[in-house]
């Protein structure tokens, strides 16, 4: 079961919500959501996995520990990451890996962060805890770079989003909006 929360509407969600004005980290997070599934009955609900303690700690918890790598901001590198995290049936993250990564500079920070959290509660089919996948975009930019443009990171993010392939249709797959990390370089 593929969710992408309504395939038609993630595209302008999307470009709305990765329009925002760049910060030192800019991270958002959609709230649970309930949407029904494709490959079984109209009665049928899948509802998401949820961060303990909701959305707005799961932004806390990204903002606080997520940090622009120091040899990504010498190197003045940029790119996008999309992790991807199999919440299993007792909330537990496994299986923690990019899916798709610009540079391998990039990929060792949300890995680390992602590690560190803790349990989530499942996702849920007709109430019963399922494993789902879930995909993290981490976009690393750095305003000022000779050749930067976010918006070419975000139409990335958007174009991974829309081919991911089902590689377990029996599990669902959510996807978190983008979180931006803004490095400045380091200062001597």
């Amino acid at each position: 079961m593929l969710h992408k929360m309504t395939k038609l509407p993630l595209i302008p969600l999307l470009l709305l919500l990765l329009a925002g004005t760049p910060s030192v980290l800019h991270a958002q997070s959609t709230k649970a959501s309930t949407t029904k599934t494709k490959a079984v009955a109209a009665a049928d609900e899948s509802t998401a996995p949820e961060f303990q303690g909701g959305r707005e700690a799961m932004l806390q918890f990204l903002a606080k520990n997520t940090k622009y790598p120091t040899r990504a901001q010498l190197t003045k590198t940029e790119g996008l990451v999309m992790m991807q995290v199999t919440i299993d049936k007792a909330g537990k993250l496994t299986d923690i890996k990019a899916a798709y990564s610009d540079s391998p500079l990039l990929e060792t920070e949300p890995l680390r962060v992602l590690k560190q959290m803790t349990t989530w509660k499942p996702a849920k089919n007709n109430t019963v805890p399922v494993a789902s996948t879930y995909l993290f975009p981490f976009m690393f930019h750095m305003p000022g770079k000779e050749g930067s443009n976010k918006d070419t990171l975000m139409s990335k993010c958007i174009n991974f989003t829309q081919s991911i392939p089902t590689s377990t249709p029996d599990q669902p797959l959510f996807i978190a909006e983008e979180v931006t990390v803004t490095g400045y370089g380091v200062v001597k």
